[in-house]
């Protein structure tokens, strides 16, 4: 993920990405500072559940 940091789908209205891996959404923010990519991780949603529920903060 830390070389193709732009892999998952955009999130509208947010300014994070989302990767799905099997049952589970990833959620997460790369923010790029010269050389340095800082990856963090926002949520980990389990597709399975209500997505009314899902909240990213």
């Amino acid at each position: 993920m830390s070389f193709f940091t732009d892999l998952g789908k955009k999130v509208h209205d947010y300014d994070a990405r989302c990767l799905i891996k099997g049952d589970y959404k990833i959620f997460y923010e790369v923010n790029k500072i010269k050389n340095n990519i800082k990856i963090s991780i926002l949520h980990i949603w389990d597709t399975r559940r209500n997505p009314d529920e899902l909240e990213i903060s």
